[in-house]
């Protein structure tokens, strides 16, 4: 969109994207053409809306937050973003099994995510 070379810090705020789409099944920047989806993508920060985030933690929304920052050093690592509460919560082995959810009380159900 800015014409620029990019590093690490568009691969997260792209990981933010796809996640947002995931946890809400709508994209951060919707705009009925390219032009104006750029427009929004450079002046207006992402939003919320009730219908479609009222079961979302606020850990989801903090992360998405970090990723979607505007300024890109001031983006996680993915390092750092993988030690974000939102994946805390699951524990993995070094081989990528899946152990379980070691969420807290105020985790638990629909609100998790």
């Amino acid at each position: 969109i800015l014409r620029r070379s990019y590093g690490r810090a568009v691969d997260i705020w792209a990981c933010g994207i796809l996640l947002y789409y995931l946890l809400s099944g709508r994209q951060p920047f919707l705009a009925p053409t390219k032009p104006e989806m750029f427009k929004l993508v450079i002046e207006r920060k992402h939003a919320y809306p009730e219908r479609d985030w009222k079961a979302i933690s606020a850990h989801a929304k903090d992360l998405l937050d970090l990723l979607l920052q505007k300024c890109p050093t001031q983006r996680p690592t993915a390092a750092q973003a993988l030690q974000h509460p939102f994946f805390r919560a699951w524990s993995f082995d070094s081989k990528g099994g899946d152990h379980g959810h070691s969420a807290s009380e105020s985790d638990q159900g629909a609100e998790f995510w």
